[in-house]
C-alpha cells in the first residue's frame, strides 16, 4: 500500500451522513411535537378508529407512522398485551387508541427516591443558593422559555401581570432553574433569581425546599418529575389541570390547580398560596405524605412484581 494513497476518504461521506441524520432527527422531533399537540388537545383519531389520523397524512410521518401503527395494532390484536401507564390521563388515551383498545391496562406511576428528595432546613437551603431568608419564594423549572409555547411562559407572564401590585406585604422572589445563565433581575415587581442549570439530585432537592411554592405553567405534560420532586420535598404546587398533573396534585390538599390555559385562575392560585402561610404549610405536609403513599420505589416495584406474577399465572393456566 506504500505510495498508493488512502483507500477511501471518510470525511465527505461522514459529513453527508451527519447532515442526513440531523435532518431526520429534526423531522422526527417536529413530528413528535405535532403529534403530542394533536394528542393532548384530544383531536386524535384514536377516538374514531374508522378515520385516518391526520398526523399520518403529514410528510415525512406518512410511511413511518403508518408502518408503526399497523405493526403495533397487529401485535396487540394477536397477543395478550398488558399496558402500564404512569397516569390516569395516559391510561385514558391508551384505552381510546387502536393499539390499546380492548387490552388490559394498569396505572403505575413513576417513582422517586424519597430518601434523596426530602424536606431539609429551609434557611440552610436558601443560604446555599443566595436566596433571601425572608419572604416567599416561588420556584419555576425552566418555565421562562418563550421559544416553546408548551412551557406556558406567556401564560405565567400573564398571571404575574394580573398579580402586579396586588401581592401581599413582604418580599416575593421568583426563582428559576434550568436556564443557562445565573442572574437577578426585576420582573413585574418581583425579584427574579435564576440559579442556572443544576446537575445533581442533592442540589435540586435543596432548591425545591428553599422555595415555598412550585409553579408549573406547562400546557402539555403527562406526569412531570418536577412536581413529584417538589411534593417529595414537602413543597405544594400551583399548576394548570392538564395531562396527569391531577394525579400528583389533589386540588386544595397538596396544592392548587387552575383550568388549563387560564392565567387568571393561575394568578388566583398563586395568591392563595402566597397569602396564607398556614394553608401553604399544610399543603406542603400533605404533598410529602402523598409522595410517600404513591411514589416510593419500593411500593411501585411491588406493584410491578404483582402485575408480572399475575401475568405469568394466567399464561401458565
Amino acid at each position: 500500500m506504500n505510495g498508493a494513497g488512502p483507500v477511501f476518504s471518510v470525511a465527505t461521506p461522514t459529513r453527508n451522513a451527519l447532515d442526513k441524520l440531523k435532518r431526520c432527527v429534526g423531522s422526527v422531533r417536529g413530528q413528535a411535537r405535532l403529534a403530542l399537540e394533536h394528542l393532548v388537545q384530544d383531536r386524535c383519531c384514536v377516538q374514531d378508529a374508522r378515520q385516518p389520523c391526520p398526523m399520518q397524512l403529514r410528510w415525512p410521518a406518512v410511511p413511518l407512522a403508518r408502518q408503526r401503527m399497523a405493526a403495533k395494532t397487529c401485535v396487540s390484536a394477536k397477543s395478550k398485551t398488558h399496558f402500564v401507564a404512569p397516569s390516569r390521563w395516559m391510561a385514558a388515551v391508551a384505552r381510546r387508541s387502536p393499539v390499546g383498545r380492548g387490552s388490559a391496562l394498569s396505572v403505575i406511576p413513576n417513582g422517586i427516591d424519597l430518601s434523596r428528595y426530602k424536606p431539609i432546613d429551609r434557611a440552610v437551603a436558601r443560604e446555599l443558593f443566595g436566596l433571601p431568608q425572608d419572604g416567599v419564594v416561588l420556584l419555576c423549572g425552566g418555565a421562562l422559555s418563550d421559544t416553546d409555547p408548551r412551557k406556558g411562559f406567556h401564560l405565567l407572564n400573564e398571571a404575574l401581570t394580573v398579580m402586579a401590585g396586588k401581592w401581599p406585604a413582604g418580599p416575593i422572589t421568583l426563582c428559576i432553574f434550568g436556564s443557562v445563565k445565573r442572574s437577578i433581575v426585576k420582573m413585574l415587581g418581583l425579584s427574579m433569581f435564576s440559579v442556572g442549570q443544576l446537575h445533581d439530585a442533592e442540589s435540586i432537592a435543596a432548591l425545591y425546599f428553599a422555595s415555598n411554592v412550585f409553579v408549573a405553567a406547562s400546557l402539555q405534560d403527562n406526569l412531570p418529575n418536577t412536581i413529584t420532586e417538589a411534593a417529595a420535598c414537602g413543597v405544594p404546587t400551583v399548576a394548570f389541570d392538564i395531562g396527569g398533573i391531577s394525579d400528583l396534585v389533589e386540588h386544595g390538599v397538596c396544592g392548587w390547580l387552575a383550568a388549563a390555559g387560564d392565567p387568571v385562575g393561575l394568578a388566583r392560585a398563586e395568591m392563595l398560596a402566597v397569602s396564607n402561610p398556614p394553608l401553604r404549610l399544610a399543603a406542603g405536609h400533605a404533598a410529602r405524605r402523598h409522595a410517600e403513599m404513591k411514589y416510593s420505589h419500593a411500593k411501585l416495584a411491588a406493584a410491578h412484581m404483582k402485575l408480572y406474577s399475575e401475568a405469568m399465572l394466567r399464561n401458565a393456566a
